[in-house]
């Protein structure tokens, strides 16, 4: 049994469009902007029933170069709260940011609002060992999980039906290669 798990942060909730099933089961939380990122792992734990393994983990929310503005924020400092998903993913089980810029080495916000939502944004850039694929390669090591997030803006609503795909190039890191 494997579920699709969809974690949306209340300040990107509008803008998302409902997944559409795969096959497997699907299971979606939103976050607060007050919830820490392992009160979020605990959460997506709950909401996996026993013995299932979650094949996808899709991650929506504000983010900018190495960070996801998904509850107070989920960053190379905050990564290690999600080790107690480790085990939980399939064999080539996979988590998807879907937040601007997370793979990028240079920030992709110009501008923001009062609340502190993007209005503007620029492409992003990679390099190796930058914040972005620091970032990404940090959340593989300690979940487990392959990871992938784009490197530009990020939509995930487009009225045509092409959600959840990524926007513009992207990066994926895998974790360490199981010893044995």
């Amino acid at each position: 049994m494997a579920v699709d798990m969809y974690v949306v942060d209340s300040q990107a909730y509008k803008l998302v469009q409902r997944p559409e099933p795969r096959g497997n089961r699907i299971a979606s939380m939103v976050t607060g902007p007050q919830e820490d990122m392992f009160r979020v792992a605990e959460w997506i734990l709950h909401y996996k029933l026993p013995g299932e393994k979650i094949a996808l983990l899709r991650v929506f929310a504000h983010g900018d170069a190495g960070q996801v503005a998904l509850g107070k924020g989920l960053d190379v400092n905050t990564a290690h709260d999600w080790c107690i998903l480790k085990g939980h993913f399939l064999a080539g089980g996979r988590i998807e940011l879907h937040a601007c810029g997370v793979a990028s080495s240079t920030s992709v916000v110009l501008s923001t609002d009062a609340e502190g939502n993007p209005t503007a944004t620029r492409p992003g850039t990679r390099t190796s060992g930058g914040m972005g694929d620091h970032f990404l390669k940090k959340l593989a090591q300690i979940t487990g999980a392959i990871v992938t997030g784009g490197i530009n803006e990020q939509k995930a609503w487009t009225p045509w039906g092409g959600g959840w795909s990524f926007e513009g190039p992207t990066v994926t890191a895998y974790p360490p290669a199981r010893r044995r």
